[in-house]
């Protein structure tokens, strides 16, 4: 059964069309922020902290849902945080750090759960610090550079441990950025400045933790400062940012750094001048650029979803139906009348597979015996969006789908 499955899914997936590179206006933000960080968890993209039109800290959290075009109010986080960075790693979001105009340069890591609308406090950082850059490979998020001080320091948090760890520094004396993205099982850094707004690094960084060393990429084609890295089909993408004193004047540059070839090359610039936006590409297949400061340095609301001129899956494969995600996969997704689940790893024969609504309604809740995969019957659900908990004796794993008749 598993084998025929995965026959069926290779054969659609032979069906790819090349994506026209657009930029499109979306649904803007209830509010300006700049200074924030976003994330993408399914068919959502977060974002939290930052600072609003009067320079206030904000710890509010927002949802945007890239299938709906429509924003919803997350829980708050329980820190106030600016100039942070957030990842996701088994479908949980991690906020590292910041600055608190209160207490300056923080270490305070919280941990978000999707499925509960909770945060929780992790251990902290090691180095309290504002204006560094991270990602995450596997279990394991990594953190370098910062504010204040010149940090070349980089620290390893384990999700699993619930630990930290110093790693090998940076080998040059970077000191402020906020680009960095990971592609393959490497953490790639880019761009930066120093404390006297004099000197915007055009490098390159490369981190592999399996060897904790650290080598040089391509350069970039110029240096700048508050832009933003995501990754996406084989590329990091770096839109943005700009040089002097709250990076302004800003830029609305697009590049990529394509893996196949290992050059930058140059992509449609990006509709606005802006600094400090948060580029997160989504399971939609699309980049979305999302809030910032404009040249004048003030917060916008704006919302912009990019398309990548790359192989795309057909509508038939719509988010990414065979992915892995926080433990299983489901497809097809969209569905119909049923979904599929094959879940990562070993675990019990009894699965429990609870269905909850855009409002956090518990309306299903079904059990299944975990064979060569588990068939769910959603017939009887109005098409909509709808998340997925499936719990078995490993823990209770997340994901976002679509009925759609």
């Amino acid at each position: 059964m598993k084998n025929f499955i995965l026959i069926i899914i290779a054969f659609l997936c032979a069906f790819r069309t090349i994506a026209v590179e657009s930029w499109t206006i979306k649904a803007s933000m209830p509010a300006a922020r700049t200074a924030c960080a976003a994330v993408a968890i399914d068919s959502f993209i977060y974002v939290m902290g930052g600072v609003d039109t009067m320079s206030t800290g904000l710890n509010t959290m927002i949802a945007y849902n890239v299938y709906t075009d429509a924003w919803t109010i997350k829980a708050p986080m329980a820190t106030i945080r600016n100039d942070f960075f957030a990842t996701v790693v088994n479908g949980k979001i991690y906020a590292i750090g910041g600055y608190n105009g209160a207490t300056g340069a923080l270490n305070i890591v919280e941990e978000y759960n999707p499925a509960t609308d909770t945060w929780t406090t992790k251990s902290p950082m090691p180095t309290a610090r504002s204006l560094f850059s991270g990602a995450a490979v596997g279990t394991k998020i990594y953190v370098a550079g910062g504010w204040p001080g010149s940090f070349a320091t980089t620290e390893c948090y384990d999700v699993v441990t619930n630990t930290w760890s110093t790693k090998t520094p940076l080998p040059m004396g970077k000191l402020q950025l906020n680009s960095g993205a990971a592609m393959g099982s490497k953490f790639y850094l880019i761009s930066g400045k120093n404390y006297a707004n004099t000197e915007f690094y055009d490098s390159c960084l490369v981190y592999h933790p399996s060897t904790d060393a650290w080598s040089y990429a391509p350069n970039p084609p110029f240096g700048r400062f508050a832009g933003s890295a995501t990754y996406i089909q084989s590329r990091i993408y770096y839109m943005g940012g700009g040089q002097g004193y709250f990076a302004i004047p800003n830029f609305d540059n697009n590049n990529y750094l394509d893996s196949a070839t290992n050059t930058w090359m140059t992509a449609l610039a990006c509709p606005g001048k802006r600094s400090y936006a948060l580029a997160v590409a989504a399971k939609n297949n699309k980049i979305y650029l999302i809030g910032g400061a404009d040249s004048a340095g003030l917060p916008v609301r704006w919302n912009h979803e990019y398309t990548p001129d790359l192989p795309t899956p057909s509508t038939r494969l719509n988010e990414d139906q065979t992915a892995e995600v926080s433990g299983f996969t489901l497809f097809p997704n969209p569905c119909t009348n049923h979904f599929n689940i094959i879940l990562a790893g070993k675990s019990s024969e009894k699965i429990l597979v609870d269905i909850y609504n855009t409002n956090g309604q518990l309306i299903s809740r079904q059990q299944a015996r975990n064979t060569n995969g588990i068939s769910i019957d959603v017939s009887g659900l109005t098409v909509g969006y709808y998340s997925a908990i499936v719990t078995n004796d490993l823990g209770s794993h997340y994901r976002s789908f679509i009925v759609n008749r």
